[in-house]
């Protein structure tokens, strides 16, 4: 079982479906999926260094917490290096969980057997 779960929104913009996201991703993890979470188009921003800590959608944790407890859980936080080049988001502005993803990488998870959900 792969969920592969695509942001695309500014979770500074619309905080609930980046949270939503997450969230939905939680629960592929504890169903073990295997899970795959692309951050791309302007969903670049959140796993960087230099988004907001502590920002977060009403009582859920904050976003960045969710995104690193993720990856520690197992879930590969995918970061699309050319979206990044078109918002000035460098490698090295990336959180630690995170890694800058190539197609190789992420295309492992995409197959007839993928489910995806892009938020």
């Amino acid at each position: 079982k792969i969920a592969v779960i695509s942001i695309t929104t500014d979770a500074q913009v619309d905080p609930q479906k980046v949270n939503m996201a997450l969230t939905f991703a939680r629960f592929c993890v504890d169903e073990k999926y295997e899970v795959a979470i692309f951050f791309n188009v302007k969903g670049v921003l959140l796993p960087t260094t230099t988004f907001p800590d502590e920002f977060k959608y009403q009582e859920y944790d904050p976003l960045k917490s969710q995104v690193a407890a993720l990856s520690t859980d197992g879930a590969e936080i995918h970061v699309c290096p050319v979206c990044m080049g078109d918002l000035g988001v460098e490698a090295e502005d990336i959180m630690e969980s995170a890694f800058v993803t190539s197609k190789p990488k992420l295309f492992t998870h995409v197959g007839p057997h993928a489910t995806v959900f892009s938020y």
